[in-house]
């Protein structure tokens, strides 16, 4: 275990907030999702850190996603937006 803030940069503003869920095989999780627009680079080193973690069975990790869902009704918040547009994901 370490500080999320060792890992990424923190953010304050310019990000959207959502309740979602963390679902696994016959769990569901309620989760308040907190997603900066701005783009967070990570290092080559670190990419293939991530490229070589393993599962349960033992095997690489190559689907570490899910493709996204619909809003459902959810509301989705724009927290205190930015007037700048570089290097923003959405």
């Amino acid at each position: 275990p370490m500080p999320l803030a060792t890992v990424m940069v923190p953010f304050e503003a310019d990000y959207v907030s959502y309740w979602g869920a963390l679902v696994s095989q016959n769990c569901r999780h309620p989760v308040m999702w907190l997603v900066s627009r701005a783009a967070m680079a990570i290092s080559s080193e670190d990419l293939n850190l991530f490229r070589g973690l393993l599962n349960v069975n033992k095997e690489k990790i190559t689907k570490n996603f899910r493709g996204p869902s619909p809003a459902g009704g959810r509301a989705i918040f724009h927290v205190n937006p930015s007037s700048d547009v570089n290097n923003l994901l959405f």
